[in-house]
């Protein structure tokens, strides 16, 4: 590379370095550490302790530096889980397992760089489909992941209209959630059935959540937006007794599992980008300024404001402390 080009490669690093979205975060489990994935491909790591101390705020000194940052994923960082002692990030092509321990044993520099290499497991891609010329098609995104801890499964909403289950045991794919009543368009969600075992929730960019019986990767129940319109928040309570989903129709749906039937449904400002359940609350942002707390049934509780006038994920500290982070 001649010195005008390795010139323009520094600026545009430094520029993306600085000025990145991200998409996704995470506490480690032991809430220790906040990591977040950008729309660079880069995954940050943070010790929280220090900034907890106020003599950290009051030093002149101070550096707000990830502990750890490594490039992760040629494209964007879709999603960040936990799956055990593993952290799982998802991405462009492909959904890679790194041993969270051993990037935690890493040496760190100053500027808080480290290599990471030895740090990947396993990596999973999508199925390559052969076109009518005789051509593979590429490798499709994981738009999002969850993890079944009982079966130590790993479930991947893909870019190429199907759902993905791996045993993370065997590293091994288990089966697909499609065919021809699955989905018609890109997932953006799954979620894992923990209460009722063999259930899988998925949602689309085709406006439909669908409720899949695992056993026969044959979908049984499914719902579909107003005017069709795409379906990117997806949650389900830990009972397994309540869904909920959003997106692009502005609106937040409620639906009772076991009756399959429609509790509520209250209109929004703005296209959903996440919904989770929180202490007995539901949880929502979009492309506002904004995240509203909903009761159970539907009443808007809070609206907490932000700097960020997109927010694509709010993460929660399990630890008790009631801190929510907000990624943008």
């Amino acid at each position: 590379m001649d010195v005008m080009a390795q010139y323009k490669a520094n600026i545009l690093q430094h520029v993306r370095e600085r000025e990145t979205i991200i998409y996704t975060s995470i506490f480690s489990p032991d809430t220790e550490y906040l990591v977040c994935g950008s729309a660079h491909g880069v995954i940050s790591i943070w010790q929280l302790s220090q900034y907890l101390n106020s003599h950290f705020w009051r030093s002149e000194k101070k550096k707000l530096l990830p502990e750890y940052h490594f490039k992760a994923h040629d494209g964007p960082i879709y999603c960040l889980i936990f799956a055990n002692d593993k952290l799982v990030s998802s991405g462009d092509e492909e959904v890679r397992i790194w041993d969270w321990n051993k990037i935690l044993s890493q040496e760190k520099s100053v500027d808080g760089s480290s290599k990471i290499e030895e740090s990947l497991i396993k990596e999973f891609k999508s199925e390559r489909r052969l076109g009518s010329r005789g051509n593979l098609s590429a490798f499709a995104e994981f738009n999002w992941i969850d993890f079944d801890s009982k079966k130590n499964y790993l479930y991947g909403a893909c870019g190429d209209n199907q759902g993905y289950i791996w045993d993370l045991n065997e590293a091994t794919l288990v089966s697909r959630l499609s065919g021809p009543k699955g989905h018609t368009n890109y997932l953006h969600c799954i979620v894992a059935g923990k209460g009722i075992p063999g259930q899988i929730y998925t949602a689309s960019e085709d406006g439909t959540v669908k409720i899949w019986d695992a056993r026969t990767n044959e979908p049984v129940n499914n719902m579909t937006s107003t005017g069709g319109k795409w379906i990117s928040a997806l949650a389900v309570d830990s009972s397994e007794s309540w869904l909920v989903y959003g997106g692009g129709a502005k609106e937040i749906v409620q639906y009772h599992i076991p009756s399959m039937t429609k509790s509520w449904q209250v209109q929004s400002n703005s296209c959903t980008q996440f919904l989770s359940f929180h202490n007995n609350q539901i949880i929502s942002s979009g492309n506002e300024a904004h995240i509203s707390q909903y009761k159970l049934d539907g009443t808007l509780n809070k609206v907490i404001g932000s700097s960020l006038l997109s927010i694509f994920s709010v993460t929660e500290n399990k630890a008790g402390k009631n801190q929510i982070l907000v990624a943008t």
